[in-house]
């Protein structure tokens, strides 16, 4: 009887069936010098791995969130940030304001950012390691440093745009512990009403903080409900009842957030029309995936190959009946293992949901999955692969079990010297776009990024053939086609220029740069109409697009719309508010519209930000010349033609402010260097005639 009690507490080593025991932290408890000791190890080993990631720069989409977001630059851009779900890329309001709070402290240096999300990730360690010491899990500690190092998580921190999910990750495990205390799943058998009470109201709120920086933190409530389940075998109607205000919370969130993927950041059109079971074989395909990512972390890539869906194939039915088989494994062996792996997976499982095929979100347009993803449902999976150590551990003789650690911190090592080289991919943006290719080759949107790069270098024949291999990677790529559309127009191919923007038109009329760029292709060639019609569906697809709102007001300017034209310039600069280009359009609109005083504000402000813009100068002491403040307006002629020697209208604008000052002789100087730097100097004599017209007409614009 004796032997067989033994053993039935041998099987029962990491199960949720025995009582907590007076070690765990609970809210009359302080952490001992041991958990302090192990807190202040694990945050150390986690910079430690994570230092190249800290050594980093921008890579991909930091410019929108960071390097190029007006809305971090200004308190108006903090109001934004809160009140306007289109004023950056996703709304997650808790997330920008932490970016634009860092810019306040260093600007724009990357290092501080990355200094945060790596801070933000060992937080979210330390709080996995109270969440589980709470629970009375056997190897909390272990579990913790597992998710601490484990490489998986390393696009998540080393990654400043994924600020989202070391953000979320830290509120959603503050609101977990604090809901644990209310459902007494410690051992509090003596909290009061009141305390329950607080620990449910500052839950609520810091769940609520969750989901305004990543809304996959939705999924919260079920995961409690999971947790209930493995300590206490069942959940109550009332508890069950106490859920309603997250639930609702989370839905909200989630049909936000969902509407918004669609209609700002562009996820829908031929990459997301899949039928019902297409999603439910991406479903099955991501979790077998993602567990043996999470099992044997090789070959982690910034973007795996998109798989091609098959209904008809029989084989990719093999995924779902893996995972669903699963399932009624660990369900049928819960009476002898305990409910604590089948609690894991459901985990698991819950918080992956939101990205396993079923909802419409960006990246898809790439690949079904991504490390990121993972970030918090791999704590199930990391969970369960340290309980089933400690067990395996518990099991050898007590003169073996020193063996243990030796193993574990093996295992621990290899994970933190992954990470470390890991971290290194993120580096830049040529190292990120890289190593993609290296690791996948069938990567087009590595390809056309590289591409990208190497037009901006000027190197068109290499970026040429990226733009190529992209095209061929993936024919219906629209910004492929784009730029390598782009590339022949510059070269003075038009005909083959036109071909990829049809094609680039036509595989994706739903991308807002697509649509920009076909009407720009289609004003430089002389079709305004139809250029107008595409930056106007343009902005229609993205309201923030900057550069589309500035062409498009240009354009109508051009056409004498000038009303239009403000309200276009006008839209530039609230996306981009301290943009000299829109501002000094904007005054060459009021200035074509009789608007002098306005124009001159614009003109202003427009050398307020860029001192040395050239145009700005001459086109503001235009407007001064028109209205007889020739000194002023002298002094701006100047100085464009010191920033421009070589600017012949300045030249000739200047020559007539000092003629009409009496200053002939240096008129006459001027005349004479505009009459040098003129393309066709036999045109002098017409555009001086034209220029001092304009002068007497307040309805033109400037030259």
């Amino acid at each position: 009887m004796v032997k067989s009690k033994q053993r039935r507490r041998k099987r029962n080593i990491g199960r949720s069936d025995s009582p907590p025991k007076s070690g765990n932290i609970t809210s009359e408890d302080s952490p001992s010098l041991s958990d302090n000791l192990e807190i202040i190890l694990l945050i150390i080993v986690t910079f430690i791995a994570y230092i190249p990631a800290i050594q980093g720069g921008y890579i991909w989409d930091d410019n929108m969130y960071v390097s190029q977001n007006e809305t971090l630059k200004t308190f108006r851009g903090l109001t934004q940030i809160w009140s306007d779900p289109m004023a950056t890329p996703q709304y997650y309001p808790l997330v920008f304001s932490s970016f634009w709070l860092e810019y306040r402290l260093w600007g724009l240096d990357p290092m501080g950012y990355h200094i945060i999300n790596v801070l933000l990730h060992a937080t979210v360690a330390v709080l996995l390691y109270f969440v589980l010491k709470y629970l009375d899990f056997k190897g909390s500690w272990l579990a913790a440093l597992l998710f601490a190092l484990h490489p998986i998580n390393v696009e998540s921190v080393a990654w400043i745009t994924e600020r989202k999910n070391v953000l979320s990750g830290l509120f959603y495990l503050c609101s977990s512990i604090l809901f644990l205390k209310f459902y007494r799943l410690g051992n509090e058998t003596n909290q009061d009403d009141h305390n329950r009470r607080m620990y449910y109201s500052i839950g609520l709120l810091t769940f609520g903080c969750a989901l305004l920086s990543k809304t996959v933190t939705c999924t919260l409530p079920l995961a409690l409900i999971v947790t209930i389940w493995w300590k206490r075998r069942k959940v109550t109607i009332s508890e069950l009842m106490s859920f309603g205000p997250l639930a609702v919370l989370g839905a909200a969130a989630g049909l936000l957030t969902a509407h918004l993927e669609r209609v700002s950041v562009g996820a829908e059109g031929p990459a997301w029309n899949l039928s019902l079971i297409e999603r439910f074989l991406i479903a099955g395909r991501a979790l077998c995936f993602y567990v043996y990512k999470l099992l044997w972390p090789v070959d982690l890539i910034f973007n795996y190959p998109r798989w091609i869906v098959d209904a008809s194939a029989w084989r990719q039915y093999l995924f779902p009946a893996a995972s669903i088989g699963i399932f009624l494994f660990f369900w049928s062996i819960r009476g002898r293992t305990g409910r604590g792996p089948l609690a894991a997976l459901s985990f698991f499982t819950i918080s992956l949901f939101p990205a396993l095929g079923f909802f419409n979100v960006f990246p898809f347009r790439y690949s079904f999955v991504a490390d990121h993803f993972q970030y918090l449902a791999g704590i199930g999976v990391i969970c369960l692969v340290a309980a089933g150590l400690i067990r395996v551990a518990g099991r050898f003789p007590s003169s073996r079990r020193k063996a243990f650690p030796l193993i574990a911190a093996l295992i621990l090592v290899s994970l933190g010297l992954k990470t470390w080289s890991q971290a290194h991919d993120y580096k830049d943006l040529e190292t990120l776009w890289t190593r993609t290719v290296e690791k996948n080759p069938a990567s087009a949107l590595a390809y056309s990024n590289l591409g990208w790069m190497r037009f901006n270098e000027g190197r068109l024949d290499e970026a040429r053939r990226f733009f190529l291999e992209a095209i061929r990677l993936d024919p219906n790529l629209g910004v492929a086609h784009v730029n390598l559309g782009l590339i022949f127009f510059a070269e003075g191919n038009t005909k083959e220029a036109a071909i990829h923007f049809d094609k680039a038109l036509s595989v994706d009329p739903g991308d807002s740069f697509v649509q920009y760029s076909y009407g720009a292709f289609m004003e430089k060639t002389g079709n305004q109409e139809v250029a107008l019609s595409h930056y106007q569906e343009a902005v229609r697809l993205d309201p923030d697009f900057a550069l589309a709102h500035l062409d498009l007001g240009k354009l109508l300017a051009k056409r004498g719309e000038l009303t239009r034209a403000i309200k276009s310039l006008e839209e530039a600069l609230r996306v981009k508010k301290n943009w000299p280009e829109a501002h000094s359009a904007l005054g060459a609109a009021y200035a074509a519209l009789g608007s002098d005083d306005k124009a001159i504000q614009s003109y202003s402000a427009a050398l307020r930000e860029a001192p040395d813009y050239a145009l700005a100068h001459n086109n503001l002491a235009f407007i001064l010349t028109r209205n007889g403040r020739l000194n002023e307006a002298i002094v701006h002629y100047t100085e464009a033609i010191k920033i421009n020697p070589g600017y012949a209208n300045a030249h000739l604008n200047l020559g007539i402010a000092l003629m009409l000052t009496g200053d002939y002789a240096k008129a006459d100087e001027s005349f004479s260097k505009a009459k040098q730097f003129l393309p066709n100097p036999a045109e002098f004599p017409s555009l001086l005639k034209q220029a001092e017209s304009m002068l007497h007409h307040k309805g033109s614009s400037p030259q």
